[in-house]
């Protein structure tokens, strides 16, 4: 019941209620560094204005829009690029996380909307940080932050062992020897 009274507003309240924290967005709190704007308040004090100012989690479905978009037209692109340029059948052109290409691709295609998306916040704010705040898709730079964490992780493996899997190959080996 009080979650509904966050989103629809009491009895008395004029338009609508304060909503509900887009998730993790509350852990703005701890990020109290610096000062920003006329005012210079620290970065948590401007996230609770930007959260009071609309930021919820009502804003956060419709910013998840255009990311989710991002993620089906790539992953589509990619699947046909398999299909018919790389003459695959269907069943291999299954798109999985563990392709490095699909992922570059991924990469490349949020990183294109989280550019687009912060130019436009730039633009359009005024060189206010509240508004900056409030125009940024967060959705879309979580989502890129994800993907370049992956290729970092991805790029820092290329090349190494797997120590386990080798020593148990080399145990296998050797017994297999002994054995004969």
């Amino acid at each position: 019941g009080h979650l509904f009274s966050d989103v629809a507003g009491s009895s008395g309240a004029q338009g609508r209620g304060s909503g509900i924290p887009i998730p993790f967005f509350s852990l703005l709190q701890f990020a109290s560094v610096g000062s920003f704007g006329m005012d210079k308040q620290s970065f948590a004090t401007i996230a609770v204005d930007v959260f009071q100012k609309g930021y919820d989690l009502r804003h956060g479905m419709a910013m998840a829009i255009p990311v989710l978009i991002t993620e089906l037209l790539t992953r589509i692109t990619w699947v046909i690029k398999q299909r018919f340029y790389h003459k695959q059948l269907w069943s291999d052109c299954m798109p999985s996380a563990n392709n490095p290409e699909l992922r570059r691709m991924l990469l490349i295609a949020h990183g294109s909307l989280c550019l687009v998306d912060t130019t436009d916040a730039a633009l359009r704010s005024g060189g206010n940080i509240v508004q900056f705040m409030l125009r940024s898709n967060m959705i879309a730079w979580a989502r890129f932050g994800t993907l370049a964490l992956k290729e970092l992780r991805a790029c820092y493996k290329e090349g190494s062992l797997d120590i386990e899997a080798v020593d148990a190959f080399l145990d296998a080996e050797y017994k297999r020897i002994l054995a004969a």
